[in-house]
């Protein structure tokens, strides 16, 4: 079974999902953690700060799984 990239980026896997209302109709988005943090979805960005998880690590944590995604 092939990973679901981000709908937003398309290079990361989709980790966060969410529904959006398009022209009335109900539209699942896969995000990954980055777009995810950056659009400020839920409360993602209060999860990686209660991990502990700096911008530095989110990067390379980012960095493999595109790496990672590409491979598979």
């Amino acid at each position: 079974m092939k990973q679901q990239l981000c709908s937003r980026c398309g290079k990361r896997p989709a980790v966060v999902f969410i529904q959006k209302l398009e022209d009335g109709k109900v539209i699942p988005k896969g995000l990954c953690i980055q777009c995810a943090k950056e659009l400020n979805v839920g409360s993602i960005n209060q999860m990686i700060d209660q991990l502990g998880i700096s911008e530095e690590e989110l990067d390379q944590m980012s960095q493999v799984t595109e790496i990672w995604t590409a491979w598979i």
